[in-house]
């Protein structure tokens, strides 16, 4: 599967996808809204549309990039599993 991330050439950190990433850019990609795993978008179509959102609010840096990722699986567990039996217990009482 393929995704896409925004990556400042400079830096080489990716967006957070925040619309306040362009507000970084003047800190040459080194701000709060960059890291090294970044935000992924599972669509171009999505990162499109978050690129135009940037545009209409501030400019669309030249020194970012948008990058194609490689998406694989590597295990899955069951999301019950994810779920403390605490928490469970309390959603259930409140559901009774």
């Amino acid at each position: 599967m393929i995704g896409y991330k925004i990556q400042h050439k400079n830096s080489r950190l990716y967006s957070d996808g925040s619309t306040f990433t362009a507000m970084d850019y003047y800190l040459d990609g080194y701000g709060t809204h960059w890291s090294e795993n970044g935000k992924i978008w599972y669509t171009r179509r999505a990162v499109t549309a978050h690129l135009n959102s940037v545009l209409r609010k501030y400019n669309l840096p030249d020194t970012w990039e948008v990058v194609e990722v490689e998406i694989s699986v590597r295990n899955s567990v069951p999301a019950s599993r994810l779920i403390s039996p605490e928490t469970l217990i309390k959603i259930l009482k409140r559901q009774a």
